[in-house]
Formats: C-alpha cells, sequence, structure tokens
C-alpha cells in the first residue's frame, strides 16, 4: 500500500471533506479552522474553500437582511389595516 492511501485511512472523519461540508453548512465561517487544519486538501483548495465559504455566508447575511426589510414593511401595513 502506498503513502497516500496510507495517509487518507488515517484522516479523522471531521477533516474528510464530507465532513468539513456538514460543518460549513452547519455552523458556517466557524467551520474555517477545521479547513485550515484538514490534511486532505491542498493549500490552494484551502483558500478557495475559505473564500466560498466568506462569500456564501455574506450573501446570507444579505439575503436576510432583505427577507427582514420585507417582513418588518408588511408587517407595518398589516398593523395600519388592522388598526385603522
Amino acid at each position: 500500500m502506498d503513502n497516500k492511501a496510507e495517509n487518507k485511512e488515517t484522516i479523522k472523519w471531521y477533516y474528510k471533506p464530507l465532513g468539513i461540508l456538514i460543518a460549513i453548512l452547519c455552523v458556517g465561517p466557524l467551520a474555517i479552522p477545521l479547513v485550515m487544519l484538514s490534511p486532505a486538501f491542498t493549500k490552494k483548495q484551502k483558500i478557495m474553500i475559505i473564500v466560498a465559504t466568506i462569500v456564501f455566508t455574506l450573501a446570507l447575511i444579505k439575503i436576510t437582511e432583505k427577507a427582514t426589510g420585507v417582513f418588518l414593511d408588511q408587517w407595518k401595513e398589516l398593523n395600519s389595516i388592522l388598526n385603522g
């Protein structure tokens, strides 16, 4: 067995790509340290994953802000209708 195959078997589950994907989807940028410590990725892949995670998080924040604004506008309109 070659050295790469042995290294793949010794990587902990939370450093494997699926474990990192689950962590990013659950806790977002808090999973960045797992990406940085993972031996499963090259330096270039780590940088790309970290940048993608940050961009994804910022996009979700922007979408949440817009949705909250729409909700508050609808709430004010409903309140004005109900209170006359």
